[in-house]
């Protein structure tokens, strides 16, 4: 016997912390504490539905059925997936065939979040399965995430998306391309970073930048700078998912542009505050820093420019009283940020703030005021917040 307004309560408080869990991962201020306690709760409701049997799944479907969203679409993809259950992987499909560009980054969760047998077994059937392009993108970008398993033929699985006539699945592919060393599939990945299509170029141009291939980064560039200049004809959810694939393109960018720097400032100025803020971020050079500053002193996302400027200094704004006194609310660290006001971080004075040229910091990249090796970049990566943590990652990664 089960209750009924408890057993939906867990399916609706899953599909929620999946969310916030998912978006404290890129939070400045949410360390892994705080991760860790959204993803119990997590674990916690979704083990309520496991107990809860069909009376749980039931719950869980209704809720996909009714708001149709990631976070839904992860919890009946996980219920599913973890017991490889077919009736109702099929049931769900549907809902993710009509909007997969909404809901499939769910199912692709769920595909990481259960056990490496189950995940290695399901990206095999999938990738086998021709005419539902939802199906490939989703084993294709699960076999990219599950980076720490050992899944067999990751070479056929690439040639295979790279061949497919979708543009989302041969993207996915030349993501997944990053972890094989096949000379024809870094030749195909050659022959698509100047393709017309920029989520194809863009993730082609990442994988060989990752190979230490610089003559990438500038067809990566050129993917930003067209991405970028779609955002003014978009709005609601998709400039939303606009704006997050193009700021994990500038990420990239800014990690590796250690041969294009005279380029840095010209992609900066396409891009919105937000994300040019990132790619100075990323690129962790002492010259970005006088950038930083005038985006303060014209207001343009100023108190997420002052988080990058003492991310990269390593001088606290607050003890060296470069901000605003202001006081914080747990509510504030938890609000979504926005370029007009990014609660909880400290509103920086630019006149306050020390030309670069007299903190005698070395060129770069720059963390803390550092150049990290290997050893602090692992430390951040494991104890700093979410968005810290993901800068050190792929720094780590640029070392490899």
């Amino acid at each position: 016997m089960h209750i009924t307004p408890l057993v939906n309560r867990h399916a609706q408080d899953a599909a929620f912390y999946w969310a916030q869990y998912g978006a404290a991962r890129h939070s400045p201020l949410i360390g892994p504490d705080r991760l860790a306690h959204f993803n119990r709760l997590l674990d916690a409701h979704l083990d309520g539905l496991l107990v809860a049997g069909e009376v749980g799944w039931d719950a869980a479907f209704q809720q996909l059925e009714r708001w149709q969203g990631p976070g839904e679409a992860f919890v009946c993809a996980w219920l599913a997936l973890r017991d490889m259950d077919s009736a109702k992987i099929r049931l769900i499909w549907p809902v993710i065939a009509a909007q997969p560009q909404r809901v499939l980054r769910g199912v692709i969760a769920a595909l990481v979040r259960i056990d490496a047998q189950s995940a290695a077994l399901c990206i095999q059937r999938w990738m086998q399965i021709d005419g539902f392009a939802p199906l490939q993108v989703a084993a294709l970008r699960a076999a990219f995430l599950r980076d720490g398993d050992k899944v067999d033929d990751l070479e056929d699985f690439c040639r295979k998306g790279l061949q497919s006539p979708d543009p989302y699945v041969q993207a996915a592919a030349c993501r997944l391309a990053s972890r094989v060393e096949a000379g024809d599939i870094r030749q195909a990945l050659q022959e698509r970073r100047k393709h017309p299509d920029t989520n194809i170029s863009a993730e082609a141009a990442i994988s060989l930048l990752k190979t230490d291939d610089q003559s990438a980064w500038s067809f990566l560039a050129d993917a930003i700078t067209a991405e970028a200049a779609e955002l003014n004809g978009l709005s609601g959810w998709e400039r939303d998912q606009a704006i997050h694939k193009l700021t994990r393109w500038v990420q990239h960018a800014g990690i590796h542009a250690a041969e294009n720097e005279q380029a840095m400032p010209l992609l900066r100025d396409v891009l919105p505050a937000r994300a040019a803020i990132n790619l100075a971020m990323y690129h962790g050079h002492i010259d970005s820093l006088a950038w930083l500053k005038r985006c303060i002193a014209e207001g343009k996302a100023p108190r997420y420019a002052g988080w990058a400027w003492e991310s990269i200094t390593g001088l606290d704004l607050e003890a060296n009283q470069f901000c605003a006194p202001q006081v914080y609310t747990e509510a504030d660290v938890l609000t979504v940020l926005d370029d007009d006001d990014d609660a909880g971080l400290r509103l920086p004075i630019a006149a306050r703030l020390p030309d670069a040229s007299t903190l005698n910091l070395p060129q770069g990249p720059l963390l803390f005021g550092l150049n990290c090796n290997a050893g602090r970049l692992l430390e951040i990566r494991n104890k700093a917040p979410g968005a810290l943590a993901r800068l050190a990652e792929l720094r780590l990664e640029a070392m490899k």
